[in-house]
């Protein structure tokens, strides 16, 4: 993993690779908008994660039968894992 990434928080980091993989995944990079909500305690564990991207671009994210989605979140469970977090990923 990137050095920079281990001095941020893990909801940044998280956030970070998730806005690396979707603006891979579509046409539009500029397009996309990521946010990352916690519970308003340090303790919280759930980090909610929103995806926005332009009109078109939602559907290359989703992929077929929503396999590149369940792959993303199933890279950022693991990560949130090992973090101690739980992610809930959703997409506009």
């Amino acid at each position: 993993m990137n050095k920079k990434l281990k001095d941020v928080g893990p909801v940044v980091q998280i956030q970070k690779i998730i806005q690396t993989v979707v603006e891979s995944l579509v046409d539009d990079p500029k397009s996309v908008k990521i946010t990352a909500k916690t519970g308003e305690t340090e303790q919280s564990r759930t980090i909610l994660i929103n995806i926005r991207t332009a009109n078109g671009d939602a559907g290359q994210v989703i992929g077929k039968r929503g396999r590149t989605i369940n792959s993303l979140r199933n890279i950022m469970y693991a990560v949130a894992a090992k973090l101690r977090k739980r992610v809930i990923i959703e997409i506009d």
